[in-house]
């Protein structure tokens, strides 16, 4: 910020992202944001069923249930055609947040993987095959704790992962795959809204 003396204080609570937005003061004492904080969310069923499941190939996050297959290694297996959320370039990636319900308790915890498909469309550069995709990990294999306050009941309950203030290299899309830890006895559902959230850097 050219002219400006970058004195740094954060705002809002003092343990979470909240406390994460800055703003600077200039030489006169103003105060100016230099981060603007942007969300996504969506709601649905994931089929929990043993396996990495994401969303629709052909509906992405606008189909009711959460379903489609993605392998059962450490790591999802992943696909060209595969749907995710459109982030834009420069966005640092703050945190997931899950609000929901298992509908049985069969399953125990859930698990989250979460890759950025850093693969540069600009300048008319496209793909049309899983080998060509850049798949970066932002947040490997995580197990989200559901024991605590009867999470593992019907009760509805809030969980959170940190995105480390991943930055997106290229404009493109965010992905996001989950599993129960443990395989239920038969499929069962985790009904939940999802937030994802970042911040943009402002320019003076």
């Amino acid at each position: 910020m050219s002219g400006s003396s970058q004195t740094f204080k954060k705002i809002g609570d003092s343990d979470g992202y909240q406390g994460n937005r800055l703003l600077s003061t200039d030489t006169d004492g103003n105060l100016k944001l230099v981060r603007f904080p942007q969300s996504f969310q969506t709601s649905g069923s994931w089929v929990l069923n043993g396996n990495w499941v994401t969303f629709s190939r052909r509906y992405g996050y606008g189909q009711e249930n959460f379903n489609q297959a993605s392998g059962s290694g450490v790591e999802p297996s992943y696909n060209w055609q595969d749907r995710g959320v459109l982030i834009p370039k420069g966005a640092i990636l703050k945190r997931i947040i899950f609000i929901g319900r298992k509908n049985n308790t069969d399953g125990g915890n859930i698990e989250i993987y979460i890759g950025a498909n850093e693969v540069d469309l600009s300048d008319d550069i496209s793909f049309d095959s899983t080998g060509e995709m850049n798949l970066v990990e932002v947040l490997g294999p995580t197990e989200l704790d559901l024991a605590l306050v009867n999470r593992q009941s019907a009760d509805m309950w809030k969980v959170e992962a940190s995105l480390g203030d991943y930055e997106m290299l290229n404009e493109t899309t965010l992905h996001l795959w989950l599993r129960p830890v443990s395989a239920p006895a038969t499929t069962r559902q985790l009904r939940a809204e999802v937030k994802i959230e970042w911040e943009i850097p402002l320019n003076a």
